[in-house]
């Protein structure tokens, strides 16, 4: 099967069975039916169902990558009562996680990294709902009160009389795109009706080739991107042990990421200037993925700062890869906390290259190049067990592991 020119062209065995033009729009998501009695002399029937042809709203087809896709469904864990609400896909396959703001014939107006930012129709490919709301756990326990003491009270109002014969309708359009609406008129070529999501709706005729009402309006389970599931980052594991033999115990958890070399990547810093990790090869390196929002990675950063200032700059270099911020935003926090430190700005690449899926993360790179050390979240010793690992990695040698704190004696009234 074909299509050129705005022909579709059947082929069997190199012979053509079967031409027909077709008009974009039209045939999408229809069946095509001819018959073969051309070709073998016989009035067979042939049907292809739901058919429909390649083309997006703005012409172009783009392949989601499935790591970039997981890592704009993975939304932090701090987020959970505020998730994101749409992520928006571009044309060349970029995406952006955030929130919608405006939408016009023109542009449309994102809500990201606390950034507000407008981008022209024709660079957008799709808005994709995320639905993150089961993020949030509710206390059971709590809600079931609150619903025996909520009274039962009328709540039907003008506008049910209004929706009071409208019918609910899913609307497929040219482009892959669609809504589901509840239908207000059918006038002029248009058909005009109110959506959920995007409030008052009118749509072209020629743009649609299909109307789905009753259940199938709600349940349809051929809706494009059904499968993009927003879900929470995965707990930050604590540490178990303290120095020891191994990278497990020593420093971070066990991660696929261990004895690897990484891909060099460049970075730009907070003052505009560009590092490459492949310029650091020959001394130990310690990366932390971390964000401003992110309270473990705020509490941790101070020791990780001192105590990687404690070695020289030619044996232990430092880089703190900032998640999907503005650099004005990093420097508010380093101003009112008056810290200095080396900040990459990373819009998700870095971290999609190291899998990153929480934060805070560190990883210690040796002088080889290769990756020792992954650990996610913090816990006890944080600091000393650094240390440790860069000494380690340095001379060769495991330092003694430190003594765990001893409890503190109750004070104060009991």
């Amino acid at each position: 099967i074909s299509y050129r020119h705005g022909k579709i062209s059947v082929l069997l065995n190199g012979k053509k069975a079967w031409t027909s033009k077709v008009r974009m729009g039209q045939s999408q998501g229809r069946g095509l039916n001819f018959r073969l009695k051309d070709l073998y002399s016989q009035n067979i029937r042939c049907t292809f169902s739901n058919f429909k042809l390649g083309q997006t709203a703005t012409g172009n087809s783009t392949l989601i990558d499935p790591q970039r896709k997981t890592l704009m469904l993975t939304v932090p864990r701090l987020k959970r009562l505020n998730p994101p609400g749409q992520i928006v896909c571009a044309t060349n396959g970029d995406m952006l996680r955030g929130d919608l703001l405006a939408l016009d014939g023109q542009s449309i107006r994102f809500r990201a990294n606390q950034e507000d930012q407008r981008f022209p129709r024709g660079v957008v490919e799709s808005i994709v709902w995320l639905h993150a709301e089961h993020l949030a756990k509710p206390n059971r326990k709590s809600d079931d009160a609150n619903a025996q003491a909520e009274p039962i009270v009328n709540t039907k109002n003008e506008n049910d009389e209004q929706e009071r014969g409208q019918q609910q309708v899913q609307i497929l359009m040219s482009g892959n795109r669609r809504m589901t609406a509840r239908l207000h008129a059918w006038k002029d070529d248009v058909l005009s009706g109110q959506s959920t999501t995007l409030g008052h709706c009118k749509v072209p005729l020629d743009q649609i080739y299909e109307l789905r009402m009753g259940s199938y309006a709600e349940e349809a389970t051929d809706v494009p991107y059904a499968d993009w599931v927003a879900k929470l980052a995965p707990e930050p594991k604590m540490e178990t042990g303290g120095a020891g033999g191994s990278s497990e115990m020593l420093f971070g958890d066990s991660s696929p990421l261990i004895g690897t070399t990484p891909k060099s990547f460049t970075a730009k810093m907070i003052d505009g200037e560009k590092v490459t990790l492949s310029s650091l090869e020959g001394r130990v390196v310690v990366l932390d993925f971390w964000a401003t929002w992110c309270s473990p990675c705020v509490q941790a950063l101070p020791g990780i700062i001192k105590t990687v200032n404690a070695y020289p700059e030619d044996e232990v270099a430092f880089l703190a890869i900032n998640q999907r911020e503005g650099a004005e935003t990093v420097r508010q926090f380093m101003s009112a906390r008056n810290l200095e430190f080396p900040v990459a700005l990373d819009s998700g690449e870095i971290g999609k290259q190291l899998s990153l899926e929480s934060l805070p993360l560190t990883i210690l790179i040796d002088t080889q190049g290769k990756v020792a050390f992954v650990k996610i979240g913090t816990g006890q010793n944080d600091e000393a067990n650094l240390k440790a690992a860069i000494d380690q990695l340095l001379t060769g040698e495991i330092s003694s592991q430190p003594e765990p704190p001893k409890p503190k004696e109750p004070t104060g009234d009991l």
